[in-house]
């Protein structure tokens, strides 16, 4: 078990005043099998009224509207997370867990690069081999790819950023027969948000972070799952105005009381 503080920053300024400005956040932990969140906080500058609802995948949602003219948009949450992995989710996944999505579609390239690769008969041991196999093929190019490159299409340019190395792992444990999802959160340490995979093995869900080339441990901090990154972005948003928009992210996750009991 691992007790956290959570500290996590977004601002969005834009070039020229809007309004209107209709927002979804996705910024909040959520409690669940294991973590336990407390003090949870969220504050909006320029303050906006919100509601909180879920999503049909158990993301929590903050959905407002900033009416007046503004020239950015913030939001920060803080709070404690407390992580026990010894306490794993067991809920079963649903169908569209084990099919493709339409970032994570298998391609031909995909499909030789999974039958070349070994084959422990072990769920779990086998995601753990397509993993690594997938953060050997990348290269960590922030830029090289966007919100919309697919699977396929990052696997080709062997670039990517981590959205980039969680889909082909999707795809890749997908046609392997192995439940997947997408995860979005914020890892130990200062620096962005980041985004992994847990798959469903033995009856559990595991987090594999093919990124980091780890296992996502108890310094993890789950914000929202889905089948792909378009199933869960941190933060969506429409308004009115000719402006174009910039943004940048800080997060910082610490052990607090001695970090593992």
């Amino acid at each position: 078990m691992r007790n956290l503080s959570v500290y996590f920053h977004t601002a969005v300024e834009f070039t020229a005043p809007v309004s209107a400005h209709a927002f979804t956040l996705r910024c909040i932990p959520p409690d669940g099998p294991t973590q336990r969140t407390a003090h949870m906080q969220l504050r909006l500058e320029p303050a906006a009224a919100y509601i909180t609802q879920r999503d049909g995948l158990g993301n929590w949602l903050q959905i407002g509207q900033l009416q007046a003219p503004h020239n950015a948009l913030s939001y920060t949450v803080q709070g404690d997370v407390q992580v026990d992995l010894s306490k794993r989710d067991r809920t079963p996944p649903p169908p569209f867990y084990c099919c493709p999505s339409p970032c994570t579609a298998p391609t031909g390239d995909l499909r030789a690069f999974l039958a070349a690769l070994p084959a422990p008969t072990a769920p779990l041991e086998r995601a753990r081999v397509l993993a690594r196999a997938v953060s050997d093929h990348f290269v960590y190019t922030p830029g090289a790819t966007g919100i919309q490159t697919t699977a396929g299409q990052a696997f080709a340019l062997a670039k990517g950023v981590c959205q980039d190395y969680a889909h082909v792992l999707i795809t890749l444990c997908r046609l392997a027969g192995i439940p997947a999802r997408y995860v979005s959160g914020l890892p130990q340490g200062d620096g962005e948000t980041h985004a992994w995979v847990e798959v469903f093995c033995d009856g559990a869900w595991y987090g594999l972070d093919p990124t980091r080339r780890c296992e996502a441990d108890e310094g993890y901090v789950r914000l929202n799952t889905g089948r792909e990154y378009a199933d869960c972005p941190i933060e969506q948003g429409v308004f009115r105005g000719a402006a174009q928009q910039s943004q940048s992210v800080y997060m910082k996750v610490a052990a607090v009381g001695g970090g593992t009991v």
